[in-house]
């Protein structure tokens, strides 16, 4: 799954993993802007998540020290990315928000809200299922 933005962030999302306290998403990023892009502004307040269909909010964990979640001009970020709570298995699909309260059409932002409808039968995997793939 691929979304764009108008100031060339480029996310692409390849798996999402569910687990009982988390879920996983294996994501990258390419920062396509000549500015920095923080893909987490607003963590404080209005942090990047997932979202499920009754409108439960399951909050990004980011890396310490990069509570913003900075990718620099011209380069990429990827990862797993950490979002808590307990989603259940018989959700069929997610909404990722980044920067839920960022510009969605700016093409100069260094805060760009992107939003991704993910399809849990097309990219989805449990922790079970994870560990049986890595025995």
């Amino acid at each position: 799954m691929q979304k764009v933005h108008p100031n060339g962030v480029i996310l692409q999302v390849s798996q999402v993993t569910l687990a009982k306290l988390y879920t996983t998403v294996q994501a990258s990023i390419v920062n396509g802007s000549n500015t920095p892009v923080a893909l987490n502004h607003w963590y404080r307040t209005d942090p990047t998540a997932l979202f499920d269909a009754q409108g439960n909010a399951y909050r990004l964990t980011p890396p310490p020290g990069d509570e913003e979640v900075q990718v620099p001009a011209g380069q990429s970020l990827e990862g797993t990315f950490v979002f808590l709570g307990h989603i259940p298995v018989t959700s069929k699909t997610l909404t990722l928000v980044i920067n839920p309260v960022g510009a969605a059409t700016d093409k100069e932002t260094a805060f760009p809200q992107l939003k991704a409808e993910l399809s849990l039968a097309a990219l989805s995997d449990t922790a079970d299922q994870a560990d049986k793939k890595k025995e």
